[in-house]
């Protein structure tokens, strides 16, 4: 039976913050959490290190959990570029088990976009993608766009002039807002996204509670 969601509240993708009234928040948990409320669960890049299979293992489990309804944060962070190989086998995992429990994934990108695309690559089949903290130049969003994904803006999206220009070029069917660890109004990341699209803040909020239902699939 397809879920019910608040439609009144502004949705939060994406959000390492405290549940909030008026705010369907997606928390994100580590693996290592136990999810409670809607969330995602993912094996985020900065964990990743030699023996990343043990835990991984021990807490595949999770991923099943009904409150867990996107996986990830997971991808490539070239600040960890000394484990990209162990982050490419820890994707593929992640991409495994989005593909049969069927869940979206939510990106973690910092650099490694070949990396990426070198996994993707051996997919005939991808689940849907959500990059997640989106703050490239347009070009690498046209790019992803074509191919598919979701994107999503946050903190930055308040104050960076090319990332406005960027996310105003983007299809409003495949955009998405978040706080992610930024202790920020939600409403107010509302208010400037309608703003650059020459919205109201209650079509935006149809538009993207639209979206979440489609990336869900």
């Amino acid at each position: 039976m397809k879920q019910a969601f608040p439609k009144h509240q502004f949705l939060d993708i994406h959000s390492h913050l405290s549940p909030e009234e008026g705010v369907f928040r997606l928390r994100n948990f580590f693996l290592s959490e136990k999810p409670a409320y809607p969330a995602s669960l993912g094996y985020h890049p900065m964990h990743i290190r030699g023996d990343w299979k043990v835990s991984f293992l021990k807490n595949a489990a999770k991923f099943s959990d009904s409150e867990v309804l996107l996986i990830g944060e997971c991808g490539f962070d070239k600040r960890y570029a000394q484990y990209f190989t162990e982050q490419s086998q820890a994707f593929e995992w992640q991409l495994q088990l989005a593909l049969e429990l069927q869940k979206p994934m939510v990106l973690h990108m910092v650099k490694g976009w070949g990396q990426l695309n070198a996994v993707l690559a051996k997919f005939e089949e991808l689940p849907h993608l959500l990059v997640h903290g989106f703050r490239a130049k347009l070009p690498l969003a046209h790019q992803l766009l074509q191919r598919g994904f979701y994107l999503s803006f946050g903190e930055a999206l308040l104050r960076d002039n090319h990332l406005q220009q960027c996310f105003a070029q983007t299809p409003i069917d495949r955009i998405f807002l978040e706080t992610d660890e930024a202790n920020i109004d939600i409403k107010q990341l509302y208010q400037t996204a309608a703003t650059l699209l020459k919205l109201n803040v209650s079509d935006l909020q149809g538009q993207i509670w639209e979206n979440f239902e489609r990336l869900l699939g």
